[in-house]
């Protein structure tokens, strides 16, 4: 199964259709907000892709909530934007959200800034902004219940 994880294209799509592109093979995307339009976008041009989203500080008329926990191949992830948890202090309240919910994977955006780290055995990963022309995007691929991510520029 092969995932891509995008975060704060802020109105600008082209990033996200050139990983889809490129990536060939994308069985989910997981938009972790900022702007709610840009998810709703990627519904309509993907039909056959299912798309999880979640609302963003700057989305004030989403109809996607600020969380969600989905689980991929036995893999329960904590997908966010991170505003609400203030990941720009810190990752403090993220992990304890995480924890508290059984998720080995955290997924947010929100920084701007990518990251790929694991703290008390949970995995946090930050796409960093698809939005620039040097964006980028995470693509996380689940074998057997084993989970595989790496960061990437479009």
């Amino acid at each position: 199964m092969i995932l891509l994880v995008f975060s704060d294209s802020h109105g600008t799509t082209y990033g996200m259709d050139e990983a889809i592109e490129k990536e060939n093979v994308v069985n989910g995307i997981i938009f972790c907000g900022d702007v709610a339009a840009d998810a709703e976008y990627l519904r309509r041009r993907y039909p056959n892709i299912p798309i999880c989203a979640v609302c963003g500080n700057n989305d004030y008329f989403c109809d996607d909530p600020y969380v969600r926990m989905p689980t991929y191949d036995g893999i329960k992830m904590y997908v966010t934007h991170g505003h609400k948890e203030r990941v720009k202090g810190g990752l403090t309240t993220l992990l304890l959200n995480a924890k508290r919910n059984e998720c080995s994977v955290c997924l947010f955006g929100h920084t701007h800034q990518s990251l790929f780290e694991t703290i008390d055995g949970i995995t946090l990963i930050n796409p960093g902004s698809i939005r620039s022309s040097n964006g980028t995007y995470a693509r996380l691929e689940i074998i057997n219940g084993k989970l595989i991510a790496e960061i990437k520029r479009i």
